[in-house]
Parts: C-alpha cells; sequence; structure tokens
C-alpha cells in the first residue's frame, strides 16, 4: 500500500523505495521535517479514518491546490511544533499565543481538529461554583 504512495510523497518531499521483506527505505525527507516520525507519518496518511482526514475534508475548500498528504504533512509539523500540555510558560508567552490564535479564520481547533478553545456559559460557571451571578 506504501508502495503504491511513491509519487504522491514525492510530491511532498518523502522519497522512498521498497526495501524487501515488507519493508521500505526512506531516501529523503525535507529539511523542515528532520524531526518528523516518518513511520508515524506513512501510517496516518494510510489511516483514511483518522482524524486528519477529517479536518482535510472538512477544510478542503479553503486550500483548493493541498492534497490530504500535503495537508497532514502540514499539520503534523505545525502540531510537533506546538506547545505540550504541562510546558510553562510566561505571561507575555501566553499573551502572544491568544494574540496569535485570535488572527486566524478558524481559531477554534488544532490542524487536527481537537477544540483549542471553546464557550464557557455563564450558566456552567454558576452550576460548577454552585452560585448565581
Amino acid at each position: 500500500i506504501v508502495l503504491e504512495s511513491i509519487d504522491k510523497l514525492k510530491d511532498i518531499g518523502i522519497v522512498i523505495e521498497d526495501f524487501g521483506f515488507n519493508s521500505i527505505k526512506v531516501l529523503e525527507i525535507p529539511e523542515s521535517l528532520n524531526n518528523l516520525n516518518v513511520s508515524e507519518y506513512i501510517n496516518k496518511i494510510l489511516d483514511s479514518d483518522g482524524d486528519i482526514s477529517k479536518s482535510y475534508e472538512r477544510d478542503k475548500s479553503d486550500y483548493p491546490n493541498l492534497t490530504s498528504e500535503m495537508y497532514l504533512l502540514l499539520a503534523t509539523t505545525a502540531c510537533h511544533g506546538s506547545i505540550r500540555a504541562g510546558q510553562i510558560l510566561n505571561d507575555i508567552e501566553m499573551k502572544n499565543i491568544v494574540n496569535d490564535l485570535l488572527k486566524l479564520d478558524k481559531p477554534n481547533n488544532c490542524p487536527h481538529g481537537r477544540p483549542v478553545m471553546w464557550i464557557l456559559e455563564r450558566y456552567h460557571l454558576e452550576k460548577n461554583f454552585n452560585r448565581k451571578i
């Protein structure tokens, strides 16, 4: 299945070849992706039921020249460079993230479709704190 995607992968800068015994050899990846787990990335391309497929289907009209493989590559690169749970940030870094997020056309989800922010209704605050505001 992976070998059938050789041309698609080559179009985005990942060059592979058959290595025999159900194996492939990765010959080239773009320099900007040198921290990418290529095996995980290729598996995601092959997984048509993954989160990224849903996100691509949702967003493809906004990016008509972007293939699903390219979308996955960009989404994966963006997520690998993102802030991780438990990472300590100072006030300025936190404010910059929120300001940058609010500049986006679609700030509510990450490239994989996971929520980044949501509206917390007054009702939920009152209920959770057992108080009327």
